[in-house]
């Protein structure tokens, strides 16, 4: 399990590892706000390809595209009810078939994965055996073990806390930012400079 108290934030933890060659197929966000790990695994995302060289930096085109869920490279499945059915992950494994024009990574995110039907869940696993070339999976969950114990097994866990910037800092500092922001805000950004551009950045409202 990696947590950002570890030296470094999520997104600079996962591209030191795709650097290195050691990036794992899937990875589990585990996040009791969704808010939370969605923007984890929209910052991972941001972080691959962000233009700038601090990445991420959340105001480039890519980071923009990728913060309005718009980016042709980045597919999200989410539930359009109770529940994350069969044909959620059929469509998601249709899209992942395809390879961005770049070369570079494609980025799937499964939003609230404890409502996986058994079918779905199945599917899922089926991916994760047979993972796809350059096919980055984030599964986000609120809590770690209500995942199949065959899927938590061919996934890594990921839980975002506080990291080099503390949270009530970042509170201290801009009052108007809300605690469940600022959790996220320590657990995805390089620097202070980052906190200072993102209290206002429109890609980070839309995270709330």
């Amino acid at each position: 399990m990696h947590n950002t108290n570890m030296g470094a934030t999520i997104p600079e933890y996962i591209r030191s590892l795709g650097v290195r060659g050691e990036l794992a197929h899937a990875y589990a966000i585990e996040h009791r706000s969704d808010e939370v790990a969605c923007g984890t695994a929209i910052a991972i995302a941001q972080s691959l390809y962000c233009t700038d060289v601090s990445k991420p930096c959340g105001v480039c085109g890519p980071c923009m595209a990728i913060a309005r869920k718009e980016h042709t490279a980045v597919v999200h499945i989410i539930p359009d009810g109770e529940s994350l059915k069969i044909e959620h992950v059929r469509a998601m494994q249709r899209a992942i078939a395809y390879r961005t024009e770049d070369g570079r990574m494609m980025v799937a995110v499964v939003h609230h994965a404890e409502t996986l039907t058994l079918p779905a869940a199945n599917a899922l696993l089926k991916t994760l055996e047979e993972p796809e070339e350059d096919v980055l999976l984030l599964v986000l969950v609120e809590q770690w073990t209500s995942l199949l114990p065959t899927l938590r097994s061919r996934m890594q866990r990921i839980t975002p806390q506080g990291g080099a910037l503390c949270a009530a800092d970042i509170v201290a500092q801009y009052p108007s930012v809300a605690e469940r922001d600022a959790v996220l805000m320590s657990a995805i950004a390089p620097s202070w400079a980052h906190v200072q551009v993102w209290v206002s950045a429109e890609w980070f409202a839309q995270l709330r």
